[in-house]
């Protein structure tokens, strides 16, 4: 199996690598990030009990969990080399624009511009007071991952 590599643009600010200074809420069991889990806990999402996967708790659960991540207000971007560590990006959700080795994605500026909303910025900056994670000035930032 070979390295693949891409490039991605995101609007956000980065969280570095320093997994220890990330608040308890974003981590899992294993000092792991765990978006999802915040995301399923904010919307008041329970896993149901049931066995069986086809079950309508289960049906209910997966639409609600693909609803919630949706419209959830931000995302966690992994990138760095996953061999020599990991850094972490916040951003807003949606913007993120991925670049694999070798394609051409063809990017128009103004149309970068004019993605983020008042509205955006906002849900932005009040996620991360409620999660006690330091506001940045969001911006456009190209970075890279390599595994």
């Amino acid at each position: 199996m070979g390295q693949s590599a891409k490039a991605i643009l995101a609007f956000g600010f980065d969280l570095g690598d320093d997994i220890d200074a990330f608040p308890e809420i974003l981590l899992d069991e294993d000092r792991g990030l765990d978006l999802e889990k915040v995301i399923l806990e904010d919307a008041g999402i329970i896993r149901p009990d049931s066995k069986w996967l086809q079950s309508p708790e289960w049906q209910s659960y997966f639409f609600e969990k693909k609803q919630a991540i949706a419209d959830y207000p931000v995302d966690i971007i992994f990138h760095c080399d996953f061999d020599y560590g990991s850094c972490y990006f916040l951003a807003i959700r949606g913007t993120e624009i991925d670049c694999y080795a070798g394609d051409v994605k063809p990017i128009k500026p103004s149309n970068l511009i004019s993605q983020i909303t008042e509205g955006d910025l906002q849900k932005f900056r009040n996620w991360c007071e409620a999660k006690n994670i330091p506001y940045k000035q969001p911006e456009w930032c190209l970075m890279s991952i390599y595994g």
